[in-house]
C-alpha cells in the first residue's frame, strides 16, 4: 500500500480542485493575521472578522488545513469567511510548522519532534478572545484531510474547550483512538466522500499511519458517548451529490453524533461544507 504521508502532501492541490480559488471573493469584514509566541517559537493565524461583529459573544471557528498547506490557503479555498459575514461568527485559520500537524499517531515529524499544536490552538483562542468578544461555549474546530486528523485528536485530548468538531475527508488514527478520553462532549460530524483514494472511507487497518474508518470512527463516538443503539438514516441529493446521512441523537450531555457520507466523491473539501457545518453547529 502507499505511504499515506506520501498522499497527504496532494490535499492542498485536491482541495483547490473542488473549490475554487476565488471562494472567498464576495466575502467582506475584516481579515488579519497574528503572530504569537508559543512553546519557545512564533506561530502564525489568520483570522476573518465579519462586519456584523458586534459586542455581544459570538461563535469562532477553526478551520485546520490539510498536509503542505496553510491557513492562508485553507482561507482563500473553503469559503468559509462568506458563510461567516452571512452568520456573524469569527474565523481563524492556524498555519502548521510544517508539512503536517502533530496529529497525536506518533507517525509524523510534528509528533516525533513533539510540537505542542494543542497548546498552540488554545494559545491562539486566548488571543483571539483578549481582543474579541469570543462565546466561550460556542468554539468549533474544522479539519480538512490531516487537518481532519488533527481535529480529532482534539476531539479527544481537548473536548472542554470545544462545542463541535467536524472532520472532513479526514480520519481518526488509531494511536489517538486507543488513548481517547474526552472530558467534555462536543458535537462530532465526519463528512468523507466514497470513494476517497487518499484517505479511504474504509480506514487504513495497519501499520504505522493505522486509522479507523470513517465509520468505525462514527461508531467510536457513539459508543463513548453512551448514545443509544441504532441511528436515524436519511438520503440527501440537494446539492447533487447523494449523502447517506447517519446521526446519532440523544446521546450522554446532549452531544450529537453525525456522519454523511459522499457518494462519488473523492479526497475534496465539498462546496456545501461551510453551510452544513454551520447548520450543524447551530451558527
Amino acid at each position: 500500500m502507499q505511504n499515506p504521508f506520501r498522499l497527504f502532501v496532494v490535499s492542498i492541490a485536491l482541495l483547490m480542485t473542488v473549490t475554487s480559488c476565488d471562494a472567498q471573493e464576495d466575502a467582506s469584514g475584516e481579515d488579519i493575521q497574528k503572530i504569537i509566541l508559543h512553546d519557545g517559537g512564533n506561530r502564525v493565524y489568520d483570522l476573518h472578522i465579519p462586519d456584523a461583529v458586534a459586542s455581544d459573544p459570538v461563535p469562532l471557528v477553526i478551520a485546520l488545513h490539510g498536509a503542505g498547506d496553510s491557513g492562508p490557503g485553507m482561507k482563500r479555498a473553503a469559503g468559509l469567511d462568506k458563510e461567516a459575514d452571512k452568520r456573524g461568527f469569527l474565523v481563524a485559520y492556524p498555519t502548521a510548522t510544517g508539512v503536517n500537524w502533530a496529529e497525536g499517531c506518533d507517525c509524523v515529524r510534528p509528533d516525533i519532534d513533539g510540537v505542542d499544536d494543542p497548546g498552540f490552538v488554545e494559545a491562539m483562542i486566548e488571543d483571539i478572545a483578549a481582543s474579541w468578544p469570543v462565546d466561550p461555549d460556542r468554539i468549533h474546530v474544522i479539519g480538512y484531510s490531516q487537518g481532519g486528523l488533527f481535529a480529532q485528536r482534539l476531539a479527544c485530548e481537548h473536548s472542554n474547550v470545544f462545542a463541535g468538531v467536524a472532520t472532513v475527508a479526514g480520519l481518526m488514527s488509531l494511536p489517538v483512538a486507543g488513548r481517547c478520553d474526552p472530558s467534555g462532549s462536543p458535537d462530532i460530524l465526519f463528512m468523507h466522500g466514497e470513494e476517497d483514494q487518499v484517505l479511504p472511507f474504509e480506514g487504513v487497518p495497519s501499520g504505522l499511519y493505522a486509522t479507523l474508518g470513517v465509520y468505525e470512527a462514527f461508531l467510536f463516538w457513539r459508543e463513548t458517548y453512551e448514545c443509544p443503539f441504532g441511528t436515524e438514516r436519511a438520503s440527501d441529493d440537494t446539492y447533487e451529490v447523494t449523502r447517506d446521512i447517519r446521526t446519532t441523537p440523544s446521546c450522554r450531555s446532549g452531544a450529537r453524533v453525525r456522519m454523511d457520507a459522499l457518494k462519488g466523491v473523492g479526497h475534496a473539501w465539498p462546496p456545501f461544507a461551510p453551510a452544513e457545518m454551520a447548520d450543524f453547529f447551530g451558527l
